[in-house]
């Protein structure tokens, strides 16, 4: 009997040891698919935060883009001539497109670092699942081990996977509370990074309309302004053309009245041959003055229609380049305003009276 009662008394402690044993693997296999879950979770958001930063990366480059655009165009018309650098419509479109483009380039950043520091706290929150994960199930395995050879029996583990074991490593397991304050922290973390894409969103739809309306604002000023431009350089050129004309006859009127003062007889013809000459001079100085004032009027706009039409041509891929010292060739519209200005110039006349 006393052996009997030696050999229960053994296999009741064994069966306590196993009822033990399998209690706290049970526990620790619930925290383990627990975790598993949680860190299923984290991957998912993740993906998603990766995703939204992503989009938020790409508009950040194209308005940028736009951004280096708008800031060649004003570096370009600060090289207008004084008489036409003022500040336009065309100006205030681009001063108001830069204003929208760095304002919008800022915010993006702002949401991008925000992104950035949801990734990093969601990686160290599943880096910590991981590592208690794996200890986990160390401890079970080891606790199985022992209870192995403490009853000879075989105890099966239940199914858990073990892609995050570290065999070699011994990691102190987290406490049941730093267990659930970890498991709360990555649920917030979680539901903000989940909220995350749905801001962006927002935000990108707002940037991209803005950063459409003014840079099309800015795009149609520069077309109206080139227009008027244009339109200015034909009402300048014919109106040269036309003072050139008057101004050739007026010079033929003034020498044939200086020809006639060598053979005039009497004072009275002279005199008035004279104030004939004299007003004729006048009238040819005075055109003169006309023309020179129209040409050097011609080459502002000229040279301000150029550089307007430059701006229209710019790309983010020429925005981009670095600037390089190189002499502008002589566009079709100057070489105008230079033909314009050759016949019957003040040196010309001035040359002819001395003759």
């Amino acid at each position: 009997m006393g052996i009997l009662a030696t050999k229960r008394g053994h296999v009741a402690r064994k069966e306590q040891l196993k009822r033990r044993v399998r209690g706290r693997v049970r526990e620790h296999t619930e925290v383990i698919n627990d975790a598993q879950r949680s860190i299923k979770d984290i991957e998912d958001a993740i993906t998603q935060v990766e995703g939204c930063q992503t989009r938020l990366v790409h508009m950040r480059y194209a308005r940028f883009a736009d951004l280096k655009v708008c800031e060649k165009r004003l570096q370009l018309r600060e090289r207008r001539p004084p008489r036409e650098n003022f500040r336009d419509a065309v100006e205030e479109a681009l001063d108001r497109e830069r204003g929208v483009l760095e304002r919008s380039r800022q915010d993006l950043l702002s949401l991008e670092a925000e992104a950035q520091q949801f990734l990093a706290d969601l990686q160290a929150m599943r880096a910590e699942l991981s590592r208690d994960t794996g200890a986990r199930r160390l401890q079970v395995e080891s606790e199985l081990a022992q209870m192995r050879m403490a009853t000879g029996a075989s105890v099966s583990l239940p199914e858990v996977d073990k892609k995050n074991t570290q065999p070699h490593q011994v990691i102190k397991l987290l406490s049941e509370e730093e267990a659930k304050s970890l498991k709360q922290r990555s649920i917030a973390v979680i539901r903000k990074a989940r909220e995350l894409p749905d801001r962006a969103d927002v935000m990108l739809a707002r940037i991209r309309q803005e950063s459409h309306q003014c840079t099309h604002r800015a795009g149609r000023q520069l077309a109206v302004k080139t227009r008027e431009l244009g339109e200015f350089k034909k009402s300048l050129e014919e109106n040269i053309r036309g003072v050139a004309a008057t101004l050739t006859q007026a010079r033929m009127a003034l020498s044939k009245e200086e020809g006639r003062l060598e053979t005039v007889m009497g004072d009275k013809a002279l005199q008035e041959t004279q104030e004939r000459v004299n007003d004729l001079t006048a009238m040819v100085q005075e055109l003169q003055d006309s023309h020179k004032a129209l040409v050097e009027e011609l080459r502002c706009k000229v040279a301000a229609l150029d550089i307007d039409n430059s701006c229209r041509r710019v790309t983010p891929q020429a925005a981009a380049e670095p600037p390089q010292q190189k002499t502008l060739q002589q566009s079709a519209s100057a070489q105008t305003a230079q033909r314009c200005a050759e016949p019957e110039t003040v040196r010309d006349f001035s040359h002819h009276m001395h003759e």
